[in-house]
């Protein structure tokens, strides 16, 4: 979900938490957020099969952060042959 409310992002979170039964939550609920992880931890999460569940949820909070490149030293610029550390 995108938007800037908060409560209600994390009311419609827990909505689709609540879909396993609360014994097993731990076992088959992940809250990831977007800016501690990388996207192969949440494919990780996602492949891992639901413990005495019937289903498994990951919940990506800041999903977009994913999406923005961890910058390590300097800017890069693009190049015609590829990328070039300025």
């Amino acid at each position: 979900m995108i938007g800037q409310d908060d409560s209600e992002k994390s009311a419609i979170a827990t909505e689709f938490a609540e879909m396993v039964d609360e014994g097993l939550r731990a076992f088959s609920v992940d809250r990831l957020f977007g800016g501690e992880i990388k996207v192969d931890d949440l494919f990780d999460a996602a492949a891992t099969l639901p413990m005495m569940a019937p289903r498994r949820i990951v919940i990506v909070f800041d999903a977009e952060r994913l999406l923005i490149p961890k910058r390590e030293g300097k800017l890069q610029t693009p190049t015609r042959s590829g990328w070039r550390r300025s």
